[in-house]
């Protein structure tokens, strides 16, 4: 037995669906600021922190000298200044004199403060309140200069990142809406829109970074995971068939058409993108066509 179907028009939710994965809008490397030895690491992954937490502390024996060093040539410029400060009423000390150790006395301060801030930067702190990631060194290790020890994430700002081949970047906007599911996940899908386009592209994909922010945050949501993002647009009405009908042979793409005298006929057909409902024809098909749905097998 042969069904057939009569062709009509209907709107077409046309879907484009890219694989992204998720990151963290706030992502930090902690690094050492200068070459010293990792005395200990103070917080474990997946630990939260607040700004001004201590993570991590160093030992440099150059920075404890220089900061001794710097003591000494303070006390030393403060006692030779308030020496010459003793007898500086009574004449016998030359302006020019009292500049000179005004001077030597500013310059050791200074170096001072300097020698100061490298101590402190021994106490390795937290920038940014975010949650401990990835640590990438074990207590005991000597660290080079901008040697990385760790990294930071915002676990409360996590979006998603695509490439979008540059032929198709011109369909979505700043704000565009968006489905996101995460398989490890396992739930429904997320509302996302688009908060940023890039400026440049790929040089090997000729595609441009795209990032969406999400709706909500799944406790289990973490950056790293693979995502699929899809674009719903609602576009004009366009005739639509079941891709069961659809056929192919050496000469491209058919179905099976009856005409008013229920003689049955190959009808060549130029199909486009799929929508939720089937397969866009895009030419070969009328309005009031009649197209065979099931029975084909039967057609000679």
């Amino acid at each position: 037995r042969v069904k057939v179907i009569r062709v009509e028009k209907q709107p077409v939710l046309s879907t484009k669906t890219y694989v992204g994965r998720v990151e963290s809008a706030t992502d930090i490397t902690v690094s050492s600021p200068f070459s010293a030895k990792l005395v200990s690491i103070k917080v474990k992954p997946g630990q939260k922190v607040r700004e001004g937490d201590i993570l991590a502390e160093l030992y440099s024996e150059h920075v404890e000298t220089m900061f001794t060093s710097a003591q000494a040539t303070v006390n030393q410029a403060q006692d030779a200044y308030d020496r010459l400060m003793k007898v500086k009423d009574n004449g016998s000390v030359s302006e020019l004199k009292m500049v000179e150790v005004q001077t030597q006395l500013s310059k050791a301060q200074a170096a001072l403060r300097s020698a100061t801030k490298s101590k402190e930067d021994c106490i390795v702190r937290a920038p940014v309140s975010a949650t401990v990631g990835e640590i990438k060194v074990k207590a005991g290790e000597e660290l080079s200069v901008m040697q990385q020890i760790l990294r930071l994430v915002d676990l409360e700002s996590l979006e998603v990142s695509i490439d979008v081949p540059e032929m198709e970047l011109a369909l979505y906007d700043k704000g565009s809406k968006a489905l996101v599911s995460v398989p490890a996940l396992g739930e429904d899908a997320l509302e996302a829109s688009l908060t940023e386009k890039a400026v440049s592209s790929s040089i090997l994909g000729h595609s441009y970074k795209c990032r969406l922010s999400l709706s909500r945050h799944p406790e289990d949501l973490r950056p790293g995971m693979i995502a699929k993002v899809s674009f719903c647009k609602e576009e004009q009405e366009a005739v639509v068939i079941p891709s069961s009908v659809v056929r192919r042979d050496g000469q491209g793409t058919y179905l099976w058409l009856v005409d008013d005298d229920l003689t049955v006929r190959k009808g060549r057909i130029v199909t486009g993108d799929f929508s939720g409902s089937g397969v866009i024809v895009e030419s070969g098909l009328q309005v009031g066509d009649r197209v065979v749905c099931e029975g084909m097998s039967k057609i000679c």
